[in-house]
């Protein structure tokens, strides 16, 4: 199992947030940056580790499949830091006295309930992404007709499990919504390229009954492979950060949560260079040319190893992105600020995703990617790998957009997260 205890770095955050408890410094809602980054980076290496690398190429399915799964992960680490504040926050006072409990006291609980969280619950929570990663990827490169679902086949085998051993059905099958691995805190279990032969379909009513059981209600009732959720909104965790949202107006995770100023806030006591502005038509076109590293257009890859396309024609028709900066939607001279587009992606102040899914809406992943410069900073969207639009904080015509919400991916910072 993968080593995370790092009892020494965990404990100056547990120090950190006890004494912001008790100097009435974090708010209810607030998530400790810290504590968060920490959980979704030690997470994120079992992600990485079940893909087989940190970064890919635009071509590889495996890096649209790492933006899904990265969204969850660290939704799921929001939602963890969440309930976790929640318990530190009940033990500031004495059940007894009814009073506030010393900086010594509060610290010794607040450290063994955060290695509960983190020396206990961690390292089953990584080998569970580590695990999904897996077979996420396996659903995407299985392209046989029938599926098997297999143990391990040692005597650590789960009865549960092992009566699902050897069953085959059509990688279509409905079966497979629930019945696809994991199904459970450390589960070993897989697929395998199945035959028809061993196909019985009289059995699938049945089985479907039992798998549906076995996963009803739990974090595991899904198919990694095909929902991209390594935690579903039924583990307890993401309850709780559903019934603080519920509670609060907007229903969305944004800025302030993560302890952050306005942007406002940030211009008057920050200082950003200038955005670079080209003059002229002609220059526009000679900076896309000088761009273009692939046949679909321009590839740059962000901090956390995402790559973004920013495509020609060959890839979206009408509306690729060199042809859209020039449409007059309110921004007759948005084109000019292209000349920062690779700086907003590789080297951003802030990267923010949505939270989950809309109902009722097809789930393609939205990511902002902030870069401040002197005024306002400029906001680059992507849905999937692929950038859709710019546009520069404050112009009226993008006002509708829900700006610094939702997942905050990545934040940069002089002080580096431990």
């Amino acid at each position: 199992m993968h080593d995370l205890a790092d009892a020494d770095s965990w404990d100056s955050i547990y120090e950190d947030i006890a004494k912001k408890l008790l100097d009435n410094q974090l708010k209810d809602g607030d998530i400790p940056p810290e504590l968060y980054f920490k959980t979704a980076g030690q997470l994120m290496k079992g992600i990485n580790n079940g893909l087989g690398g940190s970064s890919f190429s635009y071509d590889d399915s495996r890096g649209l499949l790492k933006r899904y799964l990265t969204r969850n992960i660290y939704a799921f680490s929001a939602a963890k830091s969440l309930t976790e504040m929640l318990e530190f926050r009940n033990l500031m006072y004495d059940k007894k006295t009814k009073k506030i409990v010393s900086y010594g006291e509060f610290k010794r609980r607040l450290t063994a309930k955060g290695k509960m969280f983190n020396n206990v619950y961690l390292p089953t929570e990584y080998e569970t992404a580590l695990q999904s990663a897996i077979m996420a990827h396996k659903w995407d490169s299985l392209k046989s007709e029938y599926l098997e679902f297999s143990t391990v086949g040692d005597d650590r085998v789960r009865p549960e499990h092992a009566a699902l051993d050897g069953l085959t059905y059509p990688k279509n099958h409905p079966i497979w919504n629930k019945m696809y691995p994991p199904l459970s805190w450390n589960c070993r279990c897989t697929v395998v390229p199945g035959i028809a032969s061993k196909y019985k379909p009289e059995s699938a009513e049945e089985k479907g009954r039992y798998v549906n059981r076995l996963v009803r209600n739990t974090a595991f009732d899904t198919n990694v492979g095909k929902t991209r959720l390594v935690f579903t909104d039924q583990h307890p965790y993401m309850r709780t950060m559903e019934n603080i949202l519920n509670n609060r107006r907007g229903k969305e995770l944004n800025f302030r949560n993560y302890g952050m100023k306005t942007i406002e806030q940030v211009n008057a006591v920050e200082s950003y260079p200038e955005a670079v502005l080209l003059n002229d038509k002609v220059d526009y076109e000679a900076f896309w040319n000088a761009i273009m590293n692939n046949l679909n257009g321009a590839v740059f890859t962000d901090p956390l190893g995402q790559t973004v396309l920013f495509p020609d024609k060959q890839v979206s028709g009408n509306d690729y992105f060199k042809q859209h900066l020039l449409t007059r939607k309110g921004d007759a001279d948005r084109w000019k600020l292209a000349a920062n587009i690779r700086e907003v992606i590789e080297n951003p102040d802030e990267v923010w995703v949505t939270r989950k899914q809309e109902v009722g809406k097809k789930d393609d992943v939205s990511t902002q990617y902030v870069k401040y410069y002197n005024g306002n900073p400029l906001f680059v969207i992507v849905v999937g790998n692929e950038a859709k639009t710019m546009f520069m904080y404050g112009n009226k015509h993008f006002s509708g957009y829900k700006v610094r919400s939702g997942i905050l991916l990545y934040r940069k910072t002089k002080k580096p997260i431990r």
